[in-house]
């Protein structure tokens, strides 16, 4: 494993970056609906990590924990001349009170600004340029006259260099202007607009719809948007690739909600129970 360090990020990779790369797909992992953690899934299938980035800034929770180790830092791959960023951590975001969302920025801001520097730096206008993907789930808890709930099968595109907003539904063969507004959750907003900043020329945010009744899986927005990576990437992978990746996540939901669930028994009962004796540590 090697180690390339950029100010505030370490990169710990397990080959050397190409000379070249094609485009820059960035997505969160924790995602509610978890569509595109599906969408990139079931592109890159079970593909080890090509390497990982991590930075002080960014809490990692998995210490003292025997056996199996969880692995810490954002994963990337290299997938076809692309690269494909999982951002599987990040800190909480809190928007009030003010002093707290201020606070948020501090450990935000330096490792995205070096991720994107070090991109830039090494791959100028990184081909077709950097796009976030994402969905709007966030609007299910807005103000939707503002914030239109967009149906999981749409795809909407943002440009962060003109402000151009565009909405098509390859189910319904339309597509047009969007006239309503979108909100952003902190990464997939700042990844394109600091690589934008820096003079990546293409820098474009990618939302699903999202439907407010499918729980903790979006099954059609995660289709739309492996959709829309297959062609992207230009590696057409088929529906069963798709499927794999939906089934996997499926039973990585199922286990956190169970783990959730033990969690919560065992500080309920430690509620119950008495203080200890401090003497005894």
């Amino acid at each position: 494993m090697m180690l390339t360090n950029h100010n505030t990020i370490d990169l710990y990779h397990k080959e050397d970056w190409p000379a070249t790369l094609k485009g820059v797909v960035i997505y969160t992992e924790n995602e509610y609906g978890c569509a595109s953690h599906i969408a990139s899934k079931g592109v890159v299938g079970d593909q080890e990590p090509s390497g990982r980035i991590l930075t002080h800034l960014i809490n990692q929770m998995v210490f003292n924990q025997s056996v199996d180790f969880e692995s810490v830092g954002w994963p990337y791959y290299f997938y076809e001349g692309y690269l494909i960023v999982n951002i599987n951590k990040w800190p909480s975001t809190p928007i009030m009170p003010l002093q707290e969302a201020q606070a948020t920025w501090i450990y935000c801001y330096p490792p995205v600004r070096d991720l994107i520097s070090f991109l830039y730096e090494k791959y100028g206008n990184i081909g077709k340029g950097l796009y976030y993907m994402t969905s709007t789930t966030l609007h299910d808890s807005l103000n939707t006259d503002i914030f239109a709930v967009h149906s999981p099968d749409e795809l909407i595109f943002y440009n962060h260099k003109t402000g151009h907003k565009s909405w098509h539904s390859p189910k319904r063969s339309a597509a047009g202007n969007l006239t309503t507004d979108l909100f952003f959750a902190p990464p997939s907003w700042l990844f394109p607009h600091l690589a934008h900043e820096m003079g990546v020329n293409n820098c474009m945010t990618v939302f699903s719809g999202h439907d407010p009744e499918s729980g903790d899986i979006d099954e059609v927005a995660a289709l739309t948007l492996f959709r829309w990576l297959n062609a992207f990437t230009e590696k057409t992978k088929n529906k069963h690739a798709f499927n794999r990746a939906l089934k996997d996540t499926k039973k990585e939901v199922d286990d956190a909600l169970a783990m959730r669930a033990d969690f919560e028994r065992v500080l309920e009962k430690a509620q119950q129970q008495d203080a200890p004796n401090m003497l005894w540590g």
